[in-house]
């Protein structure tokens, strides 16, 4: 998965360009524009993620995507009926 807002750049769009070449499952999410917990419990779902990698934008060149995207995780997966 890779979290970013605005543009994907540098190692964050080469990220899903190599889970693309590689016919990898990679959830991409906007921040800024589709930031629904139900988007990745849906993936999580659809393709029986056992062990999630989240790539992004750096915090230097995005402040505060960090504490954005812990947000993000928390409120999905603490939704996640498998949480239990």
């Amino acid at each position: 998965m890779v979290l970013y807002r605005g543009s994907l750049s540098g190692g964050s769009a080469l990220t899903v360009e190599l889970a693309k070449e590689h016919n990898k499952p990679c959830l991409v999410i906007d921040l800024r524009e589709d930031s629904l917990p139900e988007k990745l419990l849906d993936w999580l779902k659809r393709y029986k993620i056992r062990t999630l990698n989240v790539a992004g934008t750096r915090e230097s060149g995005s402040p505060g995507i960090y504490d954005e995207a812990c947000r993000f995780l928390e409120e999905a997966l603490s939704t996640s009926p498998d949480n239990a």
